[in-house]
């Protein structure tokens, strides 16, 4: 099963161009099936003065990708991969009737 996140925007805080929320997506595929689940992801405090900030129009994706929680990305994967496992447990069974 691979899982592939991405960022589909930024939510700035004011004029000062710091970002305080990304929404995004992770995508989960096992063979032909597929699992997303969208998220909102609010950010710690930060200033421009603080050494490992980051200039908004320098950021890219995997730097905000890299911004995220290891322990809430495997949440979301462990979530996903159920949800997943149930969907195909489910396409086992068929419904119907007879006659």
């Amino acid at each position: 099963m691979t899982h592939t996140w991405s960022i589909d925007n930024l939510i700035k805080s004011g004029s000062d161009n710091i970002v305080a929320k990304m929404e995004g997506k992770c995508t989960s595929t096992h063979y032909s099936n597929t699992f997303d689940y969208n998220f909102t992801y609010e950010l710690d405090s930060i200033l421009s003065t603080d050494s490992d900030f980051v200039a908004y129009n320098s950021l890219s994706e995997a730097t905000c990708l890299g911004w995220l929680n290891p322990t809430f990305k495997s949440n979301i994967e462990t979530q996903n991969s159920s949800s997943m496992a149930m969907s195909i447990d489910d396409s086992k069974f068929t419904s119907g009737k007879p006659w």
